[in-house]
């Protein structure tokens, strides 16, 4: 199907469908949670893809997501998006991996140039522990990111962090409380 002016009451989402909107494939929800069968939803400013079944406790479900300019979103960053996700699992245990990456942007009005985030990890229930990593360039001066990452309790965590920006080293775990 086809949508003109296309929006959904959330300003960044409402951007994104701006001007024709095109879908294809087939999406459900039911007593089987979401279910996609090869969703296309695209425009001029994003192309997203999804296919899979998520339900509570339960998922097997890929999507990339193609953005063509972050300034759509944020008024602090610019360039396209790319990003691919899987979720995978059952007994209330879901694996869960994402990569995303901005070839060439901007963000806090400084050049970007090579920068990639990932998490790999799982969400048990309600709470989600993993991996978290980045690197890129930013104004020519390499950025670079790893920590654990969980949440418990109502608590968030981050250990074994490691942030480093020129000559700025940050080391440690940072956590926060309810």
């Amino acid at each position: 199907g086809r949508g003109d002016g296309l929006a959904i009451g959330t300003a960044a989402a409402d951007k994104l469908l701006q001007g024709q909107t095109r879908l294809t494939g087939r999406v459900a929800r039911g007593e089987q949670g979401l279910v996609t069968d090869k969703l296309r939803i695209f425009n001029e400013q994003v192309d997203m893809t999804a296919n899979g079944r998520m339900a509570t406790g339960e998922a097997d479900f890929t999507y990339n997501l193609a953005l063509s300019d972050l300034g759509l979103v944020s008024d602090q960053a610019g360039g396209r998006l790319t990003a691919q996700g899987r979720a995978v699992g059952a007994n209330d245990i879901i694996n869960l991996s994402l990569v995303a990456a901005v070839p060439q942007g901007t963000a806090v009005g400084k050049s970007l140039r090579d920068a990639t985030l990932g998490f790999d990890g799982a969400l048990r229930g309600a709470e989600i522990d993993g991996k978290v990593t980045g690197s890129a360039f930013l104004d020519g001066v390499r950025v670079m990111l790893d920590s654990t990452v969980a949440t418990a309790s109502g608590a968030r965590r981050l250990s074994g962090l490691k942030f480093s920006a020129g000559g700025t080293n940050i080391t440690g775990d940072v956590s926060q409380d309810k």
